[in-house]
């Protein structure tokens, strides 16, 4: 649980870019006035926003979450690095519809994530599961990628 003098929980998203991180963050931050069908194109890096949400995490109720995007930044392991201090969770984002996807969760994020914020909760999430019909979706769940 949080104290009551830390009201505030740095929350990073990252993974790959298909995985569709900025639509994520904005419904997070109850934006749904940008959020893309698939076919659309997502502006660059999101804007850090801060959202109260009540998590439960915190006795004297809810908590804000100053919320990070790295969309963009996926192949600037420096720039990465610079936004990972302080982090209290990250959410490690990947397509259902890529076992690439699933692969770079394991082989790249979660060991630099360790390495780097050891203490920080990690969060999975799948995205894109509006797409779970395709053959790609349907060959990573047979191969017991997940």
């Amino acid at each position: 649980k949080l104290r009551a003098t830390d009201c505030t929980a740095k929350c990073v998203v990252v993974g790959d870019f298909e995985a569709d991180k900025c639509r994520l963050l904005q419904a997070a931050a109850g934006d749904r006035s940008h959020c893309h069908n698939g076919n659309d194109f997502c502006p660059g890096v999101f804007e850090n926003r801060t959202v109260d949400v009540d998590i439960g995490l915190s006795e004297d109720g809810p908590v804000s979450l100053s919320l990070w995007d790295t969309t963009g930044l996926e192949n600037y392991d420096r720039l990465m690095a610079l936004i990972y201090p302080e982090t209290d969770v990250f959410i490690i984002c990947f397509s259902l519809t890529s076992p690439q996807g699933w692969r770079r969760v394991l082989e790249k994020w979660h060991s630099e994530l360790r390495q780097n914020c050891p203490d920080a909760a990690i969060v999975l999430v799948g995205t894109n599961l509006e797409q779970r019909n395709s053959a790609m979706t349907s060959s990573l769940a047979s191969s017991s990628m997940m």
